[in-house]
């Protein structure tokens, strides 16, 4: 039987070289072990080639990584200029060593090329390399499952719904990144019922917890669940409150993920349960549906209310908690990003700024704030404005970076239709105009939201953008010299002692790293792969708008010593700085919290390549 003709076989063969591709990227973007800077492009290749049997496609190279026991990896790869670095292009990964006097060539499965490369270190073992491989395993498992989910984009009467941008983001997760799809605790049926590419669609359960272990964000307003739950479904509550004598006065009732009740809280809060101070009310209540982010979720009776709830799996290297230090310091965000775009709202595209100062949280007398266990209760509503019900396109900018393996991108085609043009330049260039325009805007005066391409949602009308729409307000990051320049106040985060502090910034490089990381080489990036992939530009065109509106951008909005400041890091910088990934994730110790492991390394500078 052929491969193809078994479809399983078929679904784990793509997984696994999905996972492979991003990884072997992610390392050599990293320059983990040395993986770009060690590595030598082979000028003849040929008789490796015939040893090996393997073949080059046009544009490919072979690439050879010196292992320090003597033994080389070998591995295809198409050289990428812009970066001064290469881009796996197809598995396999061949070990050579020699073997009985001759040399001998062996592929290497995923774990053992993430072993053999960690066995480079000279600095000992990595804690989590075990914990690490087993995750890539899991990957190609959860990729093979939202291979199932339909890649389809639902359009009704030409409208886009954000419910089903979410859904659609969700396709293809955080780009890059080889675990992006791993959710660490769920099932093959906890992934299909609650992963974000399946749109289903299901009930949450309701908690009462003592009014003395509650810290509320805005108690000014109406209870949680008259937003979250239907009129017939908030009485069912209330019925089942009433019935186990309890009174809404004494207690706060709090929704909870389905799988979260199930699976942690009985653990967690063994005690709080067994006295009472938290008592299970309700379950399945109410009708929600995923967005991409997983532990956000739409009520299907309210789209512009989403609840976000903690879940304790891992995801991205981070278990899903929510303490209430985020919480308070996402209002904090919320108010200074507010205290910006009021009277901007002439702008095109304006700015709007989701309302994210309700929440409640379980807190205990005498507990570490800093600990995890009270960011595994609690919830947030997030309050959209009536903007979104305007736009016919209501989607978060990563739903814009997901192509199908046909090379079709349903959103983008769709967004192209309604401008009546057929050529993707001008709307790739909207994007960057707006992206870029923004984040440059905002970080002039020392303040920087997390602009990835999940927490900033676009408003089209007939295909022109006219809103950017920021969500998810706890990592609005700040750097107090431009702050004070802007005659702005310091913002008093709550920050863990003892920790990296990602949220107050020291330099200007530093603070604006996370517009060069997560807004530009993860959200744009992607988005112009995309468009390359289908054909629209190319990607050296596309870098050179992302130039032109950098540079356009820091004219129009700096002061002039912080203009100058900018063009040194984001223009003329000869490097600019990698988030790093896998090194954290296998350096990681214990649960990490809530903060994804992360470091910073250096590339190329990819805004100073000239073709």
């Amino acid at each position: 039987m052929k491969l193809s003709d078994n479809p399983h076989a078929t679904q784990k063969a793509d997984a696994e070289e999905q996972v492979f591709t991003d990884l072997v990227n992610a390392l050599i973007y990293e320059d983990f072990m040395g993986m770009r800077s060690r590595s030598m492009l082979l000028r003849d290749p040929q008789e490796l080639l015939a040893q090996t049997g393997m073949t080059l496609a046009e544009a490919e190279s072979l690439l050879a990584f010196p292992l320090r026991d003597g033994r080389t990896l070998h591995f295809r790869v198409i050289p990428d200029s812009r970066f001064q670095s290469y881009r796996f292009s197809r598995p396999p990964i061949l070990l050579a060593g020699a073997e009985e006097g001759e040399t001998r060539f062996r592929p290497l499965e995923m774990d053992e090329y993430v072993r053999l490369l960690a066995e480079e270190a000279e600095a000992g073992p990595f804690p989590n390399l075990a914990g690490f491989c087993d995750e890539l395993k899991l990957a190609v498992e959860q990729t093979i499952l939202s291979s199932q989910a339909s890649t389809a984009l639902e359009i009704t009467r030409g409208v886009v719904s954000l419910r089903e941008s979410e859904r659609y983001a969700s396709l293809r997760d955080r780009p890059f990144h080889p675990t992006s799809r791993v959710k660490n605790g769920w099932d093959k049926d906890d992934y299909s019922l609650y992963g974000s590419e399946f749109g289903q669609v299901f009930g949450l359960d309701w908690v009462a917890v003592r009014n003395d272990r509650v810290r509320w964000g805005d108690r000014g307003k109406s209870p949680l669940y008259t937003e979250l739950l239907s009129g017939e479904d908030q009485e069912r509550l209330l019925r089942s409150l009433q019935a186990k004598g309890l009174s809404p006065t004494d207690y706060c009732l709090m929704p909870v993920h389905p799988w979260q009740m199930k699976h942690v809280l009985p653990r967690v809060f063994e005690q709080e349960l067994a006295e009472q101070v938290i008592i299970p009310v309700a379950s399945g209540l109410g009708q929600f549906t995923p967005s991409s982010s997983v532990r956000s979720l739409i009520p299907l009776h309210n789209p512009t209310v989403h609840v976000k709830v903690p879940l304790g799996v891992y995801a991205l290297g981070a278990i899903r908690i929510m303490p209430p230090r985020y919480l308070e310091n996402g209002v904090k965000g919320q108010k200074m990003v507010e205290r910006l775009c009021a009277g901007e709202a002439q702008a095109t595209p304006s700015i709007a700024v989701c309302d994210e100062e309700s929440w409640v949280a379980y807190t205990a007398p005498g507990e570490d704030p800093f600990a995890d266990k009270p960011g595994h209760l609690g919830c947030l509503v997030r309050r959209y404005p009536q903007t979104m019900l305007e736009a016919d396109v209501v989607c978060p900018m990563s739903a814009l970076a997901v192509f199908t393996k046909r090379r079709e991108a349903p959103l983008i085609e769709h967004l192209l239709r309604q401008r009546q043009e057929t050529d993707g330049r001008a709307l790739f260039r909207d994007i960057c105009q707006a992206f870029i325009g923004r984040a440059v805007w905002f970080a002039k005066v020392g303040i920087l939201p997390e602009m990835h391409g999940q927490n900033v949602v676009f408003l089209f009308e007939q295909g022109q953008l006219k809103q950017l729409l920021l969500r998810d307000h706890d990592t609005v990051r700040v750097y107090p010299e431009w702050m004070e320049r802007a005659g702005l106040p310091p913002v008093p985060y709550t920050v863990k002692p003892n920790t990296r502090n990602t949220l107050i910034l020291g330099t200007a490089a530093d603070f604006l790293s996370y517009l060069q990381t997560l807004g530009i080489q993860v959200n744009l990036a992607s988005i112009l792969q995309a468009f390359a992939a289908c054909g629209w530009l190319s990607e050296d065109e596309g870098w050179l708008m992302i130039r032109q509106e950098l540079e356009r951008a820091i004219k129009q909005a700096a002061p002039a010593g912080v203009m100058t400041e900018m063009a040194e890091v984001l223009l003329e910088a000869e490097h600019w700085p990698v988030k790093e990934i896998i090194a954290p994730l296998l350096r990681r110790k214990g649960t990490g919290g809530g903060s994804m492991p992360s470091g910073q390394g250096s590339i190329a500078n990819p805004l100073r390549w000239e073709g």
